[in-house]
């Protein structure tokens, strides 16, 4: 079971603290020196398309190119045949054989 209370202090309450007036503020230092460059960050994405430009001007005509080498002897060149009258019989059949 708890005692009872005790006697009150003997004290008398403290001072309180005085307003002072804030004192003024002091000059700006001197900026320090620049530091080392940091580390080179990731390639960023690429950006979008632009705009297309004007059409240049015209160049120079350029030099002749390489003579081309020997084509295949693969399939002749054909020709095609006209008929002026399309009912004499002569409009259907072989035209031509390859020798």
């Amino acid at each position: 079971m708890p005692g009872s209370a005790g006697p009150l202090g003997m004290g008398c309450p403290g001072t309180r603290g005085c307003g002072c007036v804030p004192g003024i503020p002091g000059t700006p230092g001197t900026p320090g020196l620049m530091g080392p460059s940091g580390k080179e960050g990731p390639r960023g994405n690429d950006g979008a398309r632009g705009p297309v430009g004007p059409v240049g001007s015209k160049g120079d005509k350029g030099e002749p190119g390489a003579q081309g080498g020997l084509g295949s002897s693969g399939i002749g060149s054909w020709k095609q045949c006209v008929f002026k009258k399309l009912n004499e019989g002569k409009d259907n059949g072989l035209i031509k054989v390859k020798l």
